[in-house]
């Protein structure tokens, strides 16, 4: 009988997160800040508004993310959240797909065995730090800062606030409050926008833009009164788009981003995006999110012990673990992560006060 670890390894688990990850794990604020590896542990780039070093605090409230190692340091140096998670592959599973394998007439047939087992492995193992990846940037450009939280198996769980507006000039340039919010039934959100959208012009010119709302939010603003009597007046020959350039005087784009996540598995979707708040931001790379070495990734490039490890090109990093008492193989995978903020003086938010 084949040994199970000639299909089931790290390498394998990477192989299929990069071929299925641009299809059914798509993460839309990616592009304005992707990932970047680094070796540092310890960041002394992690910048905010105008280049200040960015500073931890600690918070009452968690929003679940899974670190290990996290303290709070100085505002000059600081230690990227460790996640760290595992799936275990028993011996039951590991038997079904022995069998699956001993009767298998080729690869793909030993690949669909194993393909339920793995996908698995990916949605949780790897899908799970590029969630918290994508969280990062949503919670950036809504709030300027990062909420981390200590695991849930801590007796007294804390919270570290990871504030990217240490002084507060980005609260106090470029971030504006509805008069009315747009679920309150809003008659002027034209009016609304128009200050927020005069700051930003002022930053960055003329330059397209792009709103990022929720899909209630979209809604809500497509039903205000002025702009459906707009689009009455011209016979709805303009799109809401065109509409809002018309008034604001600022080209744009929107996107709608109505994606949820689990902070767990047991547990209720969460929005990445929340209701009544628009970030307007320019159509270029905003940051990055850095992805430093987990310490199985060092541990592979300075020991001479080599075990199954394999790294995805994000950086993220599997690792699989054979034991034979008792027989089962265990998948770990880990990231180090913490997102930078270069351009975050051009960035604006519009929110409920």
């Amino acid at each position: 009988m084949a040994d199970i670890r000639t299909f089931y390894n790290a390498k394998n688990v990477v192989a299929l997160w990069e071929k299925i990850k641009g299809a059914n794990y798509q993460k839309p604020l990616a592009k304005w800040f992707p990932y970047r590896k680094t070796t540092d542990v310890d960041i002394t780039l992690a910048y905010g508004y105008e280049k200040q070093n960015v500073a931890l605090d600690l918070c009452a409230y968690d929003t679940n993310a899974r670190i290990r190692g996290l303290q709070p340091v100085s505002t000059a140096k600081m230690e990227m959240p460790f996640f760290k998670n595992s799936v275990l592959f028993t011996e039951k599973q590991r038997r079904e797909v022995m069998q699956a394998v001993k009767f298998a007439t080729n690869d793909l047939a030993i690949a669909t065995a194993l393909a339920s087992h793995m996908e698995n492995v990916v949605d949780i193992l790897l899908n799970g730090p590029d969630v918290v990846g994508e969280r990062y940037r949503a919670q950036l450009l809504q709030h300027g800062s990062i909420v981390v939280s200590s695991p849930k198996t801590q007796v007294s769980p804390s919270a570290v606030s990871i504030n990217y507006d240490v002084r507060g000039k980005w609260q106090e340039n470029n971030v504006d409050y509805w008069n009315t919010r747009p679920s309150q039934g809003t008659t002027n959100v034209l009016e609304d926008m128009r200050p927020i959208m005069d700051a930003y012009q002022k930053k960055n010119g003329q330059t397209r833009c792009t709103w990022i709302m929720n899909g209630t939010t979209w809604l809500n603003i497509q039903n205000d009164p002025r702009i459906n009597a707009i689009l009455t007046a011209n016979g709805f020959n303009k799109t809401v788009e065109k509409v809002i350039e018309d008034v604001l005087r600022v080209p744009i784009d929107i996107l709608v981003n109505s994606d949820t996540y689990r902070p767990d598995v047991d547990e209720p979707e969460l929005p990445y995006w929340e209701e009544d708040v628009i970030s307007i931001i320019p159509n270029r790379q905003l940051g990055h999110v850095l992805v430093g070495l987990t310490p199985t990734q060092y541990d592979e490039m300075y020991s001479e012990a080599k075990r199954d490890v394999a790294s995805s090109s994000e950086n993220f990093c599997i690792q699989c673990r054979h034991k034979d008492d008792p027989i089962n193989t265990e998948a770990i995978g880990s990231a180090v992560m913490l997102p930078q903020f270069d351009l975050m003086d051009k960035c604006f938010v519009i929110r409920p006060e």
